[in-house]
């Protein structure tokens, strides 16, 4: 059987969440070698230096960055004014590829490469990552993603599907998966001497991009209420600063200083070595509205608890693993309470501890790869 040739379309050059689930998936497809798959990515850093790690073939992109929740008019004009640039470039290499299958991973390429693959008649498949929070966007995405060309929309959580129920005959829904094997067996002792953490210790760890939507200003306000209970504990925030966050990082570290708990505080960067950091661990937060949290599924791979918001696909991820608890979206006294419940009581956070572990062993990446192969599959065979 001849090679199908899969294009992945990627908008973001780094290797956050949603860029190494692209690369599980480019990965997946190479195994089976029945497919070739080529990316376009907007430029080259972690994800291309991955992607030739991994031998995959790319093609260069750029697209601008636009608001990340509410769309203001100016990303309106810049997103038509991007729109001809962009659509007749991948048009050409679409053509130059002979491309059999668009698969977007993401929304903000996706208008483009459905009016692209309407136009050559190429199925779509757009993998849906985030929450919609802005109406008119919603809609917008709503009408393209109604287009014949796209095939399949596949939702990271239940709770993102129904932001757009005019795809509801096209969609399906897909929880991400981790590598079990980089959470077992797990060396922390360079990251105990690292940072010198004795066995009292409570370290309370969130990981994700600093950015304002992942809510960590919450997370300080809550630990330093958490820390007059528990003077032992710390607050461990993993994660890169991207350039245009530079203004909210500096606000967080100001709300450290403030917090009376500063020396207690660590802001870790960007970590190549998170398996050591969650299991040193007492428990794993996230904030922010996520479409599906893999920081929390990782942190259920080591066993240990995880808490987030009451909404979006966080809640859903909790509710379905019973690996955690979740506290009121924003509400830094929520989430301090949460904290310390699960801290004084050891029969509850061990139950949640076992219940993470095995839902986590339940979405690993060959149980989500084969189920995206099995979508696509699907989909080429009409």
């Amino acid at each position: 059987m001849a090679q199908k040739n899969i294009l992945i379309w990627e908008v973001l050059p780094f290797l956050g969440g949603g860029q190494r689930v692209s690369l599980q998936i480019g990965l997946a497809l190479q195994k089976t070698g029945n497919y070739n798959v080529e990316y376009v990515i907007p430029g080259d850093g972690d994800l291309s230096d991955a992607l030739r790690s991994h031998g995959f073939r790319y093609h260069i992109l750029p697209v601008n960055n636009y608001s990340l929740v509410t769309k203001n008019i100016f990303d309106y004009f810049k997103f038509a004014f991007d729109s001809f640039r962009t659509v007749g470039a991948f048009y050409g290499i679409l053509r130059k590829s002979r491309v059999d299958l668009i698969y977007i991973n993401g929304s903000r390429a996706f208008i483009w490469g459905a009016i692209a693959g309407q136009l050559l008649s190429i199925p779509v498949i757009w993998h849906i990552h985030n929450p919609f929070r802005d109406k008119f966007v919603t809609r917008l995405l709503g009408w393209f993603g109604s287009l014949p060309a796209v095939k399949k929309t596949i939702f990271v959580s239940y709770d993102i599907s129904k932001t757009l129920p005019r795809l509801h005959s096209k969609a399906v829904v897909i929880y991400n998966g981790i590598d079990i094997s980089r959470f077992t067996g797990v060396n922390d002792a360079g990251i105990r001497k690292e940072f010198d953490i004795k066995l009292a210790d409570k370290i309370i760890t969130s990981i994700g991009i600093i950015q304002p939507e992942k809510h960590q200003d919450t997370i300080i306000r809550a630990f330093a209420m958490v820390v007059k209970k528990y003077p032992d504990a710390r607050l461990f925030l993993a994660g890169r600063t991207r350039k245009e966050y530079i203004a909210y990082m500096n606000e967080l570290s100001r709300l450290a200083e403030a917090s009376g708990a500063v020396e207690k505080i660590k802001f870790l960067g960007e970590r190549s070595d998170i398996p050591a950091i969650l299991k040193v661990s007492a428990l794993s937060v996230v904030a922010g509205q996520e479409g599906f949290s893999l920081a929390l599924l990782e942190s259920g791979a080591v066993g240990i608890p995880v808490i987030g918001p009451d909404i979006s696909g966080a809640a859903e991820l909790i509710a379905q693993s019973n690996g955690g608890e979740t506290f009121r979206y924003k509400d830094h006294i929520s989430l301090s309470d949460t904290i310390v419940k699960i801290l004084q009581d050891p029969v509850l956070f061990q139950t949640y501890a076992q219940n993470g572990l095995r839902f986590a062993k339940l979405h690993t990446t060959e149980i989500f790869s084969e189920k995206i192969i099995h979508e696509i599959e699907r989909v080429l065979n009409g």
